[in-house]
């Protein structure tokens, strides 16, 4: 099972836990890289390890890719226990990032480094749809003033 363009984050979003990611740290031909090698696989559940354990990886990247809002992953659920639990479960599941980074005070974060992107519960997710549309709207309304 294949799917694509799932959202991994927004730019210039704060989350629930403070943080807000920039897109100058997101260089899309050095991630595709590693999804190129076959070696970019994610967990079901982010782990307490920044190591990818393959008895329980559940999906495959296969692609990266930014749009104007944030980062973006084609994903291919694997025939793993995790993958079958992942299918069995989509719709209740986002895509998130699993990476290191240094985190300031303003919230921003520096020197982020991806490690990979897991499937997680939305109900645990940072990026909550109200907080979202908020988001969203204000960004909308940022680029009519500016035509204004």
């Amino acid at each position: 099972m294949i799917i694509k363009r799932m959202r991994v984050l927004y730019f210039g979003f704060k989350t629930a836990n403070g943080r807000i990611y920039l897109e100058k740290d997101f260089n899309i031909d050095e991630l595709n890289e590693k999804a190129l090698k076959k070696t970019a696989l994610g967990e079901l559940d982010h782990p307490s390890s920044l190591e990818i354990s393959l008895r329980n990886v559940s999906h495959s990247i296969l692609k990266y890719e930014k749009d104007n809002l944030g980062l973006l992953a084609d994903i291919l659920i694997l025939n793993t226990p995790n993958g079958k639990i992942a299918k069995t479960m989509i719709n209740y599941l986002v895509l998130r990032p699993r990476a290191v980074g240094n985190i300031l005070p303003n919230g921003n974060v520096t020197n982020y480094k991806l490690i990979t992107c897991d499937l997680i519960n939305k109900k645990d997710d940072d990026f909550s749809t109200a907080s979202i549309r908020r988001f969203l709207l204000n960004k909308k309304l940022k680029k009519i003033k500016a035509i204004c």
